[in-house]
């Protein structure tokens, strides 16, 4: 785990830790706790639609109005945390570019212009410039990426209980997508949860090598 605590009390032994500083470490913490908040609420719905009883789908799928209206209240609790769960996983790295930015770049960008990106272009070579690089370009980051764009910007993301027969399974499944002329298949909503929490486990180690490039001792 990222131990946010002893960074800051490192900054402070070294009269580095201003009111800004700390309420970007408080920041980023707070979103990794909300995060696996909604993540763990969604999960639990998820799990309960998902099934290798492609009959037992089916008949649900095709149940009668009240049984319809009951699965699609469950799909819409799992969709919302899903939702809030990925725009937290995605915002934590733009809280972790105002971090970076502030302790790392030797000319640091002006608040409005600190997007991720960016920042890790103007990041020292170090280990977490390269943690980073490999971050923002996997597969995981860009989907949730462009997944969150998505539903911000465009329109939401359809989703709801498939039966797929040839995987023999039931479940939630997300349709596909487009986002900045990257096509996005069709996924299993437990499958696009766990790449929120690859990025969300990716920042840690981030922030870990964050704290050993500050000087922080046992980070």
């Amino acid at each position: 785990m990222w131990n946010i605590r002893k960074l800051k009390e490192h900054l402070e032994s070294q009269g580095e830790l201003s009111e800004q500083y700390s309420d970007y470490l408080d920041s980023v913490s707070r979103c990794i706790d909300i995060f696996d908040y909604h993540k763990d609420e969604a999960y639990e719905v998820i799990d309960s639609l998902n099934s290798t009883d492609t009959k037992a789908g089916l008949r649900l799928v095709l149940a009668t109005a009240d049984a319809r209206s009951e699965l699609e209240h469950r799909i819409l609790i799992s969709q919302a945390h899903l939702h809030a769960a990925l725009q937290n996983s995605r915002a934590m790295y733009d809280i972790l570019a105002q971090l970076l930015n502030a302790l790392l770049v030797l000319e640091p960008r002006p608040i409005h212009q600190c997007y991720i990106r960016d920042v890790h272009q103007s990041l020292p070579s170090g280990n977490v410039k390269i943690e980073l690089n490999s971050i923002l370009n996997s597969y995981e980051y860009n989907y949730v990426n462009g997944f969150v764009n998505t539903i911000k910007h465009r329109n939401l993301i359809q989703c709801g209980q498939h039966v797929d027969f040839v995987e023999k399974r039931s479940s939630m499944r997300i349709k596909p997508f487009s986002y900045a002329g990257e096509d996005y298949e069709q996924k299993w909503a437990i499958d696009v949860l766990s790449c929120g929490v690859e990025i969300r486990n990716k920042l840690i180690e981030v922030g870990q090598l964050l704290n050993t490039e500050c000087g922080v001792r046992n980070a």
